[in-house]
């Protein structure tokens, strides 16, 4: 055949072949099925099965040979294979060592992403040259994976044998079984470790600093580190570190070291990437004591202050040093600017320019005390020194300052709207602090002292929850008025100082819309108060006592170490202005105390252990000595309660009670009186128990039995009769007098004696 007329059939039969449909023939479906091969099949592949084959057909002239100028067809299958999967990221891991690195991926698989690689290779080239051109057939490393490798499964090399300091670009390829290679790889680059520094000493030794110096290493480093530590194991103690990023340095200091104290140091080189070659501290010359040297400032330095004792204490730990003499500190109500002088002496009390004053401590003390004023800011500088006045560096307390809270306010009382819906509340103006010292300027107090009136509201009871009311009121007024009332809803209200410090008073008298007041004994628990009935509480305002000034009264509260006393307060009238203890005189029964006690899951009274509800008791110490007072118990508001006219101490005690009138001797407070008006022992009196509030009387007789008066109303806590030594408003004969008491068909007798 002519040559042209060669090509082109050549030509024809090409385009013959690759535009038939690919795998032409039937479909394998049993043991007995075929695959007939034709012309035009494009399978490619070998069809293997129990009765099948796949084989090339006598006589097509697809699979024969064509050959031309520069193409030639040969006969036979086309072999299409899978190819392992890409590495996509190469890191180095942290376990290194001068000259290695190893390297960690995730496997790829046998198909890209997918299928695991049984008998697999891994072929890996490294170089530090970062124009390196990588071929999957060139490498530097090969091996053989025993068993399966998994795709996304954790594999790791370690390269050895490379140069220190060094950067190192790799790629990781996977090769299956026949050893065909993954196409490329991720690039990874990471240095190896530095050779450590050579023939390390220490070459200088100070109090707070030693120096490390070296020889540099083989093949260089980026940097350096020292790392001291007070522990040998350098797994606790004080750890201070120093490093350079030059790998020409050839010392390295360690600065902030205690004198007098022993330290290891272990020294590292650093690579490219800043990688810290590994140094354990075994050697003796990498192992030194501090020197004593000069003054080291002093450490801890904490503050401590009083405010009601107006004290500020500083305490700190003195560092050795050689010839250590002693602390000096300045003292200022200013910042303070002035430094000291080396070689310069500071008496006590000297002034320096910008006017704080020197103190001195002496040698071994670690403390300094002084007494300020209140709300005056102090700033504190304090000097180790020794015998030659050489300084340390300072340490500095800075704007410290002592407050206490503003007095609560006294005189306070209500004014209720006809309609009920409006309270005004008044009050005294608070001029001194907690402790009753007066503020500098009571006229025009600062904001320091007192910058408001806080007013407070619980509605129901004591024990319900505090709600502020409105903004605070000016520190110069003493008055607010309250609307929007409930008619028919008691509230409670608390007029409270406070200063810009937020400091609030506490310990203030509460009133309620009804006009009387309450002294309360703070606690998160319970509500133990003294009530001042609405009838009588103008007495602590300054026209109703004989004082002339506005009282308040304070509730408190004491731990006794009995088990017998469950609670144990006081109630005690103040002056309003100084704070001081004032007398007061209330009339008969215009007090109220009522002692509040928790109880048990059982519903019983506790404190230190439980007891029943008709097992306790009041008692009311009378100036010398507590004495039983009785008391109502009320089980569901918890408290022992008890009408009076006699502020002072109260404890509530576990006690056996009879179910009525009760005459108790020992709470007779004196059988011998002398009715002169001195106001000692001018009255004899009597307390019983009276729980079920029972009509009651009391009279005096002669010894021969004959009538001399009628007891009155006591002046003591509880049920109370009295007798002032008089008959028919004359003072009656000494000698012995009978008393009489009766109460539920009870009498009860007993003698007192009238000394003139």
């Amino acid at each position: 055949m002519d040559p042209k007329n060669q090509m082109l059939a050549a030509c024809a039969f090409s385009a013959l072949l690759f535009s038939a449909p690919a795998f032409a023939g039937t479909s394998l479906t049993g043991t007995t099925a075929s695959i007939p091969r034709q012309t035009l099949n494009g399978g490619g592949g070998v069809s293997t099965g129990w009765d099948n084959i796949l084989a090339a057909s006598a006589g097509e002239v697809g699979i024969t040979a064509f050959s031309g100028v520069n193409f030639a067809m040969q006969p036979g299958l086309m072999n299409i294979a899978a190819q392992p999967g890409t590495v996509t990221a190469i890191t180095a891991l942290s376990n290194k060592t001068t000259g290695t690195l190893e390297l960690a991926w995730t496997a790829p698989g046998l198909d890209g992403p997918l299928g695991k690689v049984t008998g697999g290779y891994y072929r890996i080239d490294a170089s530090s040259d970062p124009l390196h051109v990588f071929d999957p057939a060139v490498f530097t490393a090969s091996y053989s994976v025993t068993g399966d490798i998994v795709p996304g499964s954790l594999q790791s090399y370690l390269l050895t044998g490379l140069l220190p300091n060094t950067t190192y670009y790799t790629r990781v390829y996977l090769a299956d079984a026949r050893k065909a290679a993954s196409e490329t790889s991720a690039t990874g680059a990471d240095s190896t470790w530095a050779n450590l520094p050579a023939a390390p000493v220490v070459s200088g030794v100070y109090s707070s600093s030693v120096t490390i110096s070296w020889a540099l290493p083989a093949g260089g480093a980026s940097g350096y580190q020292v790392d001291s530590s007070s522990d040998s194991g350098f797994t606790g103690g004080t750890v201070t570190s120093s490093s350079t990023p030059s790998g020409a340095a050839l010392t390295l200091t360690v600065a902030g070291l205690v004198p007098n104290t022993t330290y290891f140091f272990k020294l590292s080189s650093l690579n490219w990437q800043q990688d810290r070659t590994s140094m354990t501290n075994v050697t003796d010359f990498l192992k030194v004591c501090t020197l004593l040297g000069g003054p080291v400032e002093i450490a801890g330095l904490k503050l401590t202050t009083d405010a009601f004792s107006r004290t500020v204490t500083l305490e700190w730990s003195n560092q050795p040093f050689m010839y250590s003499n002693g602390v000096l500190i300045q003292v200022s109500t200013n910042p303070i600017t002035s430094t000291v002088t080396n070689g310069a002496a500071y008496a006590d009390n000297l002034a320096f320019p910008d006017g704080s004053v020197a103190k001195s401590v002496a040698v071994n003390l670690s403390s300094y005390s002084e007494t300020v004023e209140l709300d005056v800011p102090r700033w504190y500088n304090l000097y180790s020194k020794d015998t030659a006045n050489i300084y340390s560096s300072s340490v500095s307390l800075t704007s410290i300052m002592l407050d206490l809270p503003p007095m609560a306010p006294a005189g306070v009382y209500s004014s209720l709207s006809a309609d009920r819906t409006k309270i005004t509340l008044y009050w005294s103006k608070v001029t001194s602090n907690a402790d009753g010292t007066a503020f500098r300027n009571p006229a025009s107090s600062s904001t320091w002292d007192i910058s408001g009136y806080v007013v407070l509201c619980a509605s129901g009871s004591l024990g319900a929850r505090w709600e502020k009311v409105g903004e605070p009121v000016p520190a110069g007024d003493t008055s607010v008025t309250v609307s929007g009332l409930n008619p028919k809803e008691t509230y409670f209200y608390k007029v409270v100082p406070e200063d810009s410090l937020n400091n609030q008073a506490d310990s203030g008298m509460i009133v309620s819309n009804q006009g009387d007041l309450f002294a309360v004994v703070p606690s998160t628990i319970s509500t133990s108060y003294l009530r001042i009935s609405a009838s009588v509480a103008a007495m602590l305002q300054p026209s109703g006592n004989p004082s002339g000034k506005s009282l308040l009264v304070r509730g408190s509260s004491e731990t006794v170490k009995d088990s017998n006393v469950l609670k144990s307060v006081a109630f005690n009238v103040f002056e309003g202005d100084s704070g001081k203890p004032a007398a007061l005189s209330f009339p008969s029964n215009s007090l109220e105390v009522a002692l509040h006690y928790g109880r048990d899951a059982n519903g019983e009274p506790i404190g230190e252990q439980a007891v029943a509800s008709d097992s306790l008791a009041a008692y009311w110490h009378n100036g010398r000595e507590y004495m039983k007072v009785f008391g109502r118990v009320d089980p569901a508001a918890q408290t022992v309660s008890l009408r009076t006219s006699a502020p002072g101490k109260y404890q509530l005690r576990r006690v056996a009670r009879s179910q009525g009138v009760d005459f108790n001797l020992a709470s007779i407070p004196n059988k011998a009186i002398t009715p002169n008006n001195d106001g000692r022992n001018d009255i004899f009196q009597v307390v019983f128990d009276n729980p079920n509030a029972s009509d009651y009387s009391g009279k005096i007789f002669d010894i021969r039995g004959a009538f001399v008066s009628d007891m009155s109303e006591g002046t003591v806590s509880g049920y109370s009769l009295k007798w002032d030594g008089k008959a028919n408003g004359r003072t009656v004969s000494r000698g012995v007098y009978i008393y009489q008491v009766q109460g539920e068909g009870k009498t009860f007798n007993g003698t007192v004696l009238v000394i003139r």
